[in-house]
């Protein structure tokens, strides 16, 4: 598997990049600056937009060499686990694990545009909070929840309390490579059951190939975009036209 390696920007770099995300930003307008009291304004906005402009941007122009391997070393991947035999296998556990990277049930794209500009809040929106975690959606017996889930991590295990006779279970997300680790990248996955005897694993190994790059040789600073197609844009493309939004991580969306 042929993975990027994206050589650091130096000061002039950074600056280059830097100036290209703060020109295509200007600074909303917020309100009636010279009013004493304006129900209409958002007076926490201006610090938002100096902690953007002085800190987020700054920070993404540096990361952004990272964030690029990110981007381009993701790779779709899909797990299949059938039982195959005649007995039903209780208390089921599928662990998958990776020796370096990270697994992730979504796409994760990276604009390098940067993270979004905050705006303006308007102070009569009303606040609707999210309730969707309070109360833990109920899970049968024979379906599967996460014991620990894929986000961007090294293992995540799935369970089942009755894994029927050709039952199936599946896992289609992406594996990222570490591109400063030259060892081949080992994907295990690990299934036991507390009705049958000792655990049933399968190994799959990716070795890796190399391509050291600068910035500029897969983007462009002055109208900031990718300049190489990534492996996983043409599926970030069709989740979005499916309106399949819940599928794709926005790394380039501003957390504020």
């Amino acid at each position: 598997m042929s993975l990027l390696q994206v050589e650091p920007l130096d000061a002039i770099g950074r600056t280059t990049w830097l100036r290209s995300l703060i020109q295509p930003n200007p600074k909303p307008d917020n309100g009636r600056d010279g009013a004493v009291i304006d129900p209409l304004r958002d007076y926490g906005f201006n610090d938002r937009w100096r902690r953007y402009v002085d800190t987020t941007l700054p920070r993404f122009a540096s990361e952004l060499p990272s964030q690029a391997e990110v981007m381009f070393n993701q790779r779709p991947i899909g797990i299949r686990v059938r039982n195959a035999g005649s007995v039903q296998a209780e208390d089921l556990t599928i662990e998958v694990a990776i020796t370096d990277g990270w697994l992730n049930e979504n796409l994760v794209f990276v604009s390098p545009k940067g993270l979004i500009a905050p705006t303006p809040r308007n102070p009569l929106d009303p606040i609707t909070p999210y309730l969707g975690r309070l109360a833990p959606a109920f899970v049968g017996r024979h379906q599967f929840q996460w014991l620990e889930e894929p986000e961007e991590t090294r293992r995540f295990k799935a369970a089942c309390g009755a894994f029927a006779s050709e039952a199936e279970w599946s896992f289609d997300g992406v594996i990222l490579l570490d591109s400063r680790i030259e060892a081949a990248t080992v994907v295990s996955v690990r299934v036991r059951a507390a009705n049958l005897k000792g655990a049933a694993s399968s190994e799959l190994v990716l070795e890796k190939t190399f391509e050291r790059v600068a910035i500029d040789a897969i983007a462009t600073a002055g109208d900031p975009k990718w300049t190489r197609t990534p492996a996983i844009l043409p599926r970030v493309l069709q989740a979005w036209q499916e309106r399949n939004y819940d599928k794709v991580q926005l790394r380039s969306c501003d957390d504020d």
